[in-house]
């Protein structure tokens, strides 16, 4: 641009030409720069920039950071809004906990002690663990393999009680495989998929026993070293000492910080690693360019393929591979994962055929909106694809707040309209059988609120509490009034029927 100018003005002889020029010069000069805006406004990268930032705004996050990789090069790196309530503001080195993003890491530590002869994929974890042992015979019978393919047979909610531990002890891994084994297996180990965060426990209890070294050492010798990730931690406590994003809870609506979040050990390999947005990228890059980032090689290409290859359908229609999502997109193959913590969500994906990868790190959370979340990132992705952005689907979690309030109120009004028929009418005609019968009903609304919730959630309830307090106290309060009301209501429909004979 610059040198046709120059060429126009030395042209230019006398005023006469110079006008001319001019006039010349400025309908092209017009049509370069809306060329030049129009280019800008349909570039993809910046599209996503947008939709993101628009999202984001929208739905409250405080802050958060964007990576898409093309090949070996970042195509964009972009951080949005603050880390915490400081105001200081998210960079491209600022770490996020990274939730189940972590099982990827896991995964390819498994992969590599693989590849060294040190570990064979398809033995059986008692090899490794002679303490591993469930409350079923066929324990036995479940490989490494089957704990990063999640087809172990082990339930989502076995051993959830230790989500939410603080065991900082060196043993705490080993501990959280211990406490298993009273659990009984829910299906044949290498059968049906089942996501359950303590398969990859037990696989970062292997990695441990096999490497002869802590998981957090190995991950950091071995993955972050490696890759340059100068800002990714195996322990929350160091992410804080360098400025770890501060997490989020949501409370009617509002995202307030929550920067006392408790931690330990022993769910580590499945979900408590911590990285940047810059480190993300980094991490991408060797599983889009055959194991290799920068001249370094973290795993050969045919170990890189075995962790994306779909070998466990899931009920969702797509594939689990080890550590990754294998699923279809209109056609286009789509590798990816997402990540919740306790005021922290993440997302990555990658999309092989078109050499194209995508990590969206926020620090908020919550039960009611981890879709939303979610769908801003696939959004994001879809994007750069060249497909239609889709509009995220009404959780279960969500419906199920809204059914519990709505049983609260019932159960609050005929409270209310009860007690005021005590006091004011017990000598009218009562009906003990239908009055027994709405007791009976609300003490089964009751359990379901306390014990069914959690299965909705894929949470305890100690979970809920913690992450989404607002639903957390708003379920159990409820549950609670169904069960206590149903069972004090039916002597008090007796008292009521006696006094209206």
């Amino acid at each position: 641009m610059y040198s046709f100018f120059c060429q126009l003005r030395y042209c230019a002889k006398g005023a006469a030409n110079r006008t001319l020029l001019l006039l010349f010069a400025l309908p092209l000069l017009f049509s370069i720069c809306c060329s030049y805006s129009v280019a800008q406004v349909d570039n993809p990268l910046a599209k996503v920039n947008r939709y993101v930032k628009a999202e984001l705004e929208a739905t409250g996050v405080p802050g958060a950071a964007l990576v898409v990789v093309r090949g070996d090069d970042i195509a964009l790196l972009e951080t949005y809004g603050v880390a915490g309530p400081s105001g200081m503001p998210v960079t491209t080195a600022t770490p996020f906990v990274i939730g189940s993003l972590t099982k990827s890491f896991t995964a390819l530590a498994v992969m590599q002690l693989v590849e060294q002869g040190a570990l064979d994929l398809d033995a059986p974890v008692q090899r490794y663990l002679p303490y591993f042992a469930l409350n079923d015979q066929r324990t036995k019978d479940i490989t490494v393999r089957h704990t990063i393919n999640h087809t172990t047979g082990i339930a989502w909610w076995n051993g959830l009680g230790f989500e939410g531990s603080q065991d900082l002890s060196a043993e705490a891994i080993g501990k959280r495989v211990q406490a298993l084994s009273s659990v009984r297996l829910h299906s044949q180990p290498g059968g049906t998929f089942v996501y359950s965060n303590v398969n990859y426990v037990i696989a970062g209890a292997v990695i441990e026993a096999v490497a002869g070294q802590s998981y957090e050492d190995y991950v950091t010798q071995n993955i972050f070293e490696p890759l340059q990730m100068n800002n990714s931690y195996a322990s929350i406590g160091k992410a804080r000492e360098n400025g770890l994003a501060v997490g989020h809870r949501y409370i009617f609506g509002n995202a307030v910080a929550y920067s006392n979040l408790p931690y330990g050990r022993s769910d580590l390999p499945s979900y408590l690693l911590s990285s940047s947005i810059e480190d993300m990228g980094k991490y991408l890059t060797p599983h889009m360019n055959g194991g290799v980032y920068d001249g370094q090689r973290v795993l050969s290409e045919v170990g890189v393929e075995a962790l994306h290859l779909g070998a466990a359908p899931t009920p969702y229609d797509d594939y689990y591979a080890m550590g990754w999502f294998d699923e279809c997109w209109e056609g286009e193959r789509v590798l990816n994962h997402y990540g919740s913590f306790t005021g922290y969500h993440a997302n990555m994906m990658i999309a092989p055929e078109q050499d194209l990868g995508l990590v969206m790190l926020t620090n908020a959370e919550s039960y009611l909106a981890k879709e939303r979340r979610w769908e801003i990132a696939k959004n994001a992705f879809r994007i750069l694809l060249e497909q239609d952005v889709q509009s995220a689907k009404v959780s279960a979690s969500l419906t199920a707040f809204w059914v519990v309030i709505l049983c609260s109120l019932t159960i609050l009004g005929d409270l209310m309209l009860f007690s005021a028929r005590c006091v004011r009418k017990r000598n009218e005609r009562f009906r003990p059988v239908r009055s027994n019968i709405l007791s009976l009903i609300f003490v089964t609304v009751g359990v379901g609120f306390l014990f069914g919730i959690p299965r909705i959630f894929d949470a305890p309830m100690s979970s809920i509490i913690l992450s989404t307090p607002d639903a957390g106290y708003v379920f159990t309060l409820a549950g609670a009034l169904g069960l206590i009301w149903g069972v004090i209501r039916t002597p008090l429909s007796v008292v009521l029927w006696r006094g209206s004979r």
